[in-house]
């Protein structure tokens, strides 16, 4: 397993937290977000579009898209291991 499928499982453990609470669905198709390299590498370690994704299916809607990236960059915080989790648009970049 290489660092970008270990933290697709790690957001998609975060994103089922949030289905679980129902401020998102619980039918979602979670192979539809990515963990990649930032475009920019002095941007951090990984780069995700898992809130920019779910966004729109977040219960109640929320006119504000970011708030789903806020949430997931708060959770990713708590892991030893990211050093910083900070919101771009409504995109993550995690550093490690």
């Amino acid at each position: 397993m290489n660092l970008f499928s270990e933290f697709h499982g790690v957001i998609t453990s975060i994103l089922l937290r949030i289905a679980a609470s129902g401020r998102l669905p619980t039918d979602l198709d979670l192979q539809r977000f990515i963990v990649e390299p930032p475009r920019d590498p002095a941007h951090g370690d990984l780069a995700t579009n898992a809130a920019m994704i779910y966004a729109r299916r977040q219960r109640p809607p929320s006119p504000i898209r970011r708030q789903l990236a806020v949430e997931i960059a708060a959770a990713l915080a708590d892991d030893p291991r990211v050093a910083e989790a900070e919101v771009a648009g409504r995109a993550l970049l995690i550093s490690g």
